[in-house]
Parts: C-alpha cells; structure tokens; sequence
C-alpha cells in the first residue's frame, strides 16, 4: 500500500494492519520515529518498528525474519544430506551444529557461508578422496592373477581389508589376504612351506643338528619342546620349532658359533643396511606418532625408543634386491648411484605397508638377543604378553595376516 503525501495516524494504523502489525502507539510524528507494535505472529511480544523501515520490510517482524532465514538454513542442511541440530539462526558466519545423515555417530560445526560454498562433513570429503584414490577392483584382481590366485571376493574397500582367494596350486582351501600382503610379495603360505610338520620330520631335523628330542609328539611351531644336545649332554633344554628353523638351539654351541654360522648373521650388508635405515627417518616418525611418541611395552619415552619391524627389514631389502634383479653386494660401492636410488625408492615403498612397534632400546635389544634378528610375529607377541607393563596387545592394534 503506498502512502499519501501527507498521512494520517489512521493511515499509518492501516499500513501497520496491511502489513501483519497491531500499532500500539496511539500519536505518530513521521516516518524514522520507532513506533511500537505487535506482529500477529508474535502478539505476546511488542516490538518497534519506524513506517520507514515497514515499507520495505513489509509483512515480517524481526522474529519473523529469524524464522524464515532459520527454516531456509535447514532446507540448505537437508539439501546437502545433513541434520540441522540448532534450535535458532543468527548469522551466515555463525557456527551451527549439525549431523551427516552417513555419519550420525558424530556431530560437527559448520558456518552458512560455509556450507554454500561447498564445504560439509570431513568424513564425507575423505572417503570422496578415497574413492579417487582407490586402485580399481580390475586391478587389484589382475595383480592377484599375476601371483597365481584366483580373486573370490566381488568387491574391494581398500588395501588394508582381507579378501578371499584360492591358490590354483593348492585349490582345496580358500583363504582370505590384503591387496598390500599381495603387492608385497606375500601370499599362500602353503607355497612358502608355511604348513604343520609332522613328528617324524620334526625329530629328524633335531637329529640332524645332533640333538636329541625328549618329546613324544608335536604339537605346533610355537609350542616349547625339550631337547639335549650330544654335544653338551649335561643340561636339558627347550626350543620352539619356530626358533629351531631360524638356527637357534644349543646356547654352549652358538657361543662357539661367528661370523656366518651365528644365528645373528645379517648376511655381510651392515653398510647397505645403514644407510638404507637413514633413509626411513620419516617412517619411524609416523610408527611414533601412531603410539604416542612411547614405548609399545612401557608407555615411556626416556630418549632411547627405537623402531622394531614387524617384518624383518633384512627381508625387506632381499626382497628388494631380488624384484629389482641385483645381486646381494657387500659394499654400496658396488652399485651405481641409479641402483642404489632403485633400491632406495623400493625399500621406503615397502615402509609403507610395514607396521613399526615403539621400544626403549633396553627391550628392542633383550628381544633380538632372546628371539635372534630373524624373530616373527609370534615371537614378538609372545615377548610383548611377557614383559607389557601398558597391558596393550600387539595383535588389537596390527593385523598379522
């Protein structure tokens, strides 16, 4: 409705009136003076309003408006697959708790300006990044051809998730691995010789070492068997198949045992192995960050915390050697520079599908000299289930498989 040149109070009455407002006010000077009201929305609250400010308003309150920008706000939420959890609006550059309909577990703060220009859920966002980084179903299952597997399962969530598949070596049992067990070299353990030997086998192999088994059957590769060595027949000892194999036994023997016949040989690589390690600072930094900056067994960082493979790094690098065609070398001298980038570059790849456990140097070292260099899974939990004094469990927080 549009004023008149000169208008009455009872002009002024019936712009209120046009406009959803009961006028309070009983004189009226002009149009910037703040005349009271009530909307007939909100009739239990008098507010003030100048004519000028109502002729552009028109027919909201500032409740009213509130009301709308709040309702139009949740519609942006739903929109976008959200729930608004707010109960009022009050700026574009206010924060607003909400909840993704994907993610209900948890509730997130989001500003108006935000949302409209993209922004939303952080979980979202990284499994949208995810999915453009995640290796295509196709090729996974190529890689598994490429190792003589056959892919059982139909689809792939990423690479740290088991997936079924038959060796066609050893078809009669389906087995279950991750795509980076895979890619990694690792695979059917039956065509690596990883199967339960029987008694007589077991027994032989103690003959063959010139020991002598006390035990009457086996029972598993972890299990302790009594023994005596006809070399030092005086004392009765126990091993674990498991650390038979890796060429620990009799302690009078190892004692005699230097240089390639000790258990702790690492093959003649110290200095490729040195400089190697030096370049995983980043690698130990990460394994640290993930429990803490302490120690796995302790929960304590006294300044000597050093970084334990749970896949043996002397393996890493023969395995890299070996993908790479290079022969085992006593000095890095032997390489030349691109070589030994080759190497390089495949060792802190192999780091990235390795787990690392934080120990004081006191336990990494007791461990190795109890379990030797060339110590498994197994051992390191069966070593951490001893001595934990955080009470942590190894197998919680790697998988082993």
């Amino acid at each position: 409705m549009s004023l008149p040149r000169k208008h009455s109070y009872q002009d002024i009455s019936d712009l209120f009136n046009d406009c959803g407002f009961e006028l309070i006010d009983k004189i009226y000077k002009d149009t910037f003076t703040p005349l009271k009201c009530r909307c007939y929305k909100h009739p239990d609250i008098v507010q003030e309003i100048t004519v000028h400010k109502l002729r552009y308003r028109r027919s909201e309150c500032d409740y009213c408006i509130e009301y709308r920008k709040f309702i139009e706000a949740k519609k942006l939420f739903e929109n976008k697959g959200y729930i608004l959890l707010e109960t009022e609006y009050k700026s574009t550059k206010t924060k607003m708790e909400y909840m993704c309909d994907k993610h209900p577990e948890e509730t997130m703060y989001i500003t108006i300006d935000n949302l409209k220009h993209g922004q939303g859920c952080r979980k979202c966002a990284y499994e949208r990044m995810a999915e453009k980084q995640r290796t295509p179903f196709e090729d996974v299952k190529k890689v598994f051809e490429l190792k003589g597997y056959k892919l059982l399962s139909k689809t792939y969530k990423n690479g740290s998730v088991k997936l079924d598949y038959i060796c066609l070596k050893h078809p009669f049992k389906i087995q279950s691995t991750t795509y980076h067990s895979v890619k990694s070299g690792h695979g059917c353990p039956m065509c690596v010789g990883k199967f339960k030997a029987t008694f007589d086998e077991v027994k032989s192999k103690f003959t063959e070492r010139d020991y002598e088994l006390l035990e009457t059957e086996y029972i598993n590769c972890g299990t302790p068997m009594m023994y005596r060595c006809n070399k030092h027949p005086e004392k009765i000892r126990t091993i674990k198949y498991n650390d038979f194999k890796r060429g620990i036994g009799c302690r009078g023997c190892i004692k005699r045992r230097k240089g390639s016949k000790s258990p702790n040989w690492k093959g003649g690589l110290s200095r490729l192995n040195e400089e190697l390690r030096l370049k995983l600072k980043d690698w130990k930094y990460n394994q640290l960050e993930i429990f803490g900056f302490k120690c796995f067994i302790s929960g304590e960082n006294d300044g000597t915390i050093e970084i334990h493979h749970t896949i043996s790094f002397n393996d890493l690098r023969d395995f890299a050697l070996k993908t790479l065609n290079l022969p085992l070398s006593l000095k890095i001298g032997d390489y030349t520079d691109e070589e030994y980038e080759m190497i390089k570059s495949e060792i802190i790849w192999y780091h990235e599908f390795v787990t690392g456990v934080p120990m004081l140097k006191k336990y990494h070292v007791e461990f190795h000299k109890i379990y030797g260099v060339n110590a498994d899974a197994d051992d390191l939990i069966e070593y951490i289930d001893k001595v934990s004094l955080t009470g942590w469990k190894l197998d919680e927080f790697i998988d082993f498989s």
